[in-house]
């Protein structure tokens, strides 16, 4: 209801949430750039395969703005399900962008599949659960390569939003 409410999320269709269903990285940048407050892009990406469509000047603002990087140079795959460490590498770097200090950090040693983190995603995973913003499928596990759901983003972006609402060097 929050992420709906607040015009973050919209649905499937007009009678579908779908929390079950896999987040793509399109969908993923199209919600932060609602949160930014569509702020238009100023110039183009090198991703030849941004269809004209709803997440196109998400994507291209997110690029300009060092948000996300393609899985190539000429590739975002904006139809392709995010992965969890994808999500939270790239939430870390939205959040830098706007000016929080993501000075939060916290030790991943309770998850026992830390080690599958990738390199990239160590310091945005940190901040994340340090943040409280994410915690594990389990307490013990991260799950960084499996594909982030509708559900799990719904709700880290309510943790989001709400830190970023309470904090108060954040204007």
């Amino acid at each position: 209801e929050f992420v709906y409410e607040n015009q973050l999320f919209y649905g499937t269709s007009d009678t579908e949430f779908s929390p079950n269903s896999s987040m793509t990285r399109g969908m993923l940048v199209s919600v932060l750039w609602r949160q930014a407050g569509l702020p238009e892009p100023s110039g183009s990406s090198p991703f030849t395969d941004l269809k004209e469509g709803w997440y196109r000047d998400a994507v291209q603002w997110a690029y300009e703005n060092e948000v996300v990087y393609g899985v190539s140079e000429t590739s975002f795959a904006p139809d392709q399900s995010v992965t969890r460490e994808q999500m939270v590498a790239i939430l870390y770097r939205y959040a830098r962008n706007i000016g929080y200090a993501c000075s939060e950090s916290n030790s991943l040693n309770a998850y026992t599949d830390r080690g599958a983190v990738a390199s990239y995603a160590q310091p945005a995973f940190r901040w994340a659960v340090g943040a409280g913003v994410i915690s594990g499928v389990s307490s013990t596990r991260l799950d960084p390569a499996s594909t982030a759901t509708r559900a799990q983003v719904a709700s880290i972006m309510m943790r989001f939003v709400t830190l970023m609402d309470d904090d108060p060097n954040n204007d």
